[in-house]
């Protein structure tokens, strides 16, 4: 069995009780991206500066339709001075507060994907890891556990799904 790994990027804390946003950021992606702090928290007048206004949308959506099951997003970000919005791939669940999430950046990702296809591997034949996961402190096991069927099952599917 073929097992790839990935890095997950940040941790996403969406409260719709207050409307606030708050991204913890793994020490990989601090050291990647050379950011200068480990965590942020946005209120709802400021969730809109760093969030792309049709995935703030989103979260609201997600929020009031209720899942039950773990799913994925794209999201994208303002979390750079680049000219266009970082791209992630969020694996999230509801929680009673809102919702969480773990954000995937989407370029490793489409990568693996694409590797796969051309390795004609069955969705059997392959597991995805999750390298820095030891840096997760999650206390909601109901995500953890859900992350890596996930990932698999998102790995496997047709790229223009995503």
């Amino acid at each position: 069995m073929d097992i790839s790994k990935l890095n997950w990027a940040f941790l996403l804390e969406y409260n719709k009780d207050n409307t606030s946003l708050t991204l913890q950021f793994s020490p990989w992606f601090i050291d990647q991206h050379q950011l200068l702090f480990e965590e942020l928290t946005f209120d709802e007048k400021d969730i809109i500066q760093i969030i792309h206004r049709y995935d703030y949308r989103k979260l609201d959506y997600f929020v009031n339709v209720k899942m039950d099951q773990v799913f994925d997003t794209l999201m994208r970000f303002n979390l750079t001075k680049g000219k266009f919005p970082f791209r992630t791939l969020a694996v999230c669940h509801l929680n009673e507060n809102g919702l969480s999430c773990v954000n995937f950046e989407e370029e490793p990702l489409l990568q693996l994907k694409k590797q796969f296809r051309q390795q004609h591997k069955s969705r059997l034949n392959y597991k995805v890891a999750i390298e820095n996961k030891d840096d997760m402190h999650m206390n909601d096991h109901v995500l953890t556990a859900g992350i890596y069927k996930h990932l698999a099952h998102m790995t496997y599917r047709d790229l223009n799904i995503l």
